[in-house]
């Protein structure tokens, strides 16, 4: 029974198992899950860079990309990031996509 789920950053799907239910047995698996085939796309090494960044670092006008990334992780790390700036920064939600 897998009792978690969540994506590396390289977009491999980790899932935690503790084998027969929800019982604490002190032991249990952890399962993978890779595309082969997506070894190298470029969209992986984007997103592995983009995770690491520090975006307490960034400005709001470099932030307003990352909220059109194809990754759903990248565009909320920028969310998250420009709501804890204040209420004068959510212009950027605001609006249409320029670039």
């Amino acid at each position: 029974m897998a009792t978690g789920l969540d994506f590396g950053p390289d977009g491999t799907l980790y899932m935690a198992d503790f084998i027969t239910g929800w019982d604490d047995k002190n032991y249990g698996r952890v399962w993978t899950l890779k595309d082969e085939s997506a070894a190298g796309w470029e969209l992986q090494k984007l997103t592995e860079a983009e995770l690491q960044v520090d975006y307490q670092t960034l400005s709001e006008t470099d932030l307003k990309p990352k909220l059109y990334f194809v990754d759903q992780r990248i565009r909320r790390k920028a969310q998250f990031e420009l709501v804890k700036r204040g209420k004068k920064r959510c212009r950027y939600f605001r609006g249409s996509h320029s670039g």
